[in-house]
């Protein structure tokens, strides 16, 4: 019975190739994800980058950088340091929570 697959695909030759091209699930998120992002991408890319981060003054690359160095700073890999402000931030969420 070698021949039976090679028969069953022949005869149901419809069934066999929706199910050999996994149900085109593929080409279906191809259709409704991908593309949408890739034109919504470009569209933004085109505006947003192009439009207004190319044309920015030169002041607020500036402080941009600036903002940057500053946020370099607060981070000093110390574990103590980064469960200490989590701490810190629980308790005014929790005063905040319970008293306001």
């Amino acid at each position: 019975m070698p021949t039976l697959p090679a028969r069953l695909a022949q005869a149901l030759w419809p069934v066999y190739r929706f199910l050999l091209n996994k149900w085109y699930f593929d080409e279906l998120y191809d259709f409704i994800f991908v593309r949408p992002y890739a034109v919504l991408a470009r569209a933004l890319w085109k505006g947003g980058e192009e439009g207004v981060v190319e044309g920015m003054p030169l002041d607020a690359v500036r402080a941009t950088r600036e903002s940057a160095v500053q946020a370099v700073r607060l981070q000093t890999g110390s574990l103590a340091l980064y469960a200490f402000s989590m701490l810190g931030g629980l308790v005014v969420l929790l005063t905040v929570a319970l008293c306001g």
